[in-house]
């Protein structure tokens, strides 16, 4: 799958392809049809070294929209193919 990524900081992030995740419990896989970079990713990306506690490559955007794809052990509520809207720690179904 495709993932913009931060790969050093105060650079220009890549559009990379990288291994699509499972889900591990208690979590959903999103197939993301949308995906947003904000104002804050913009602000991440100038950032030196050390402002903050990532490890890179660091995927960026967290406004995302798709459809579930896997769920993870213990998920009951959820359903493949729904779609959802994914803002932050905030999943609206």
């Amino acid at each position: 799958m495709k993932a913009y990524q931060l790969t050093a900081w105060q650079t220009p992030p890549q559009l990379r392809e990288v291994e699509v995740p499972e889900p591990g419990p208690g979590e959903v896989l999103i197939k993301v049809g949308g995906a947003g970079a904000c104002h804050s990713d913009l602000h991440l990306m100038e950032w030196p070294e050390g402002t903050m506690d990532f490890d890179l490559p660091f995927t960026l955007g967290h406004e995302n929209a798709g459809w579930i794809e896997a769920l993870g052990a213990g998920i009951a509520l959820a359903v493949i193919a729904v779609s959802v809207l994914a803002l932050g720690a905030l999943t609206v179904f």
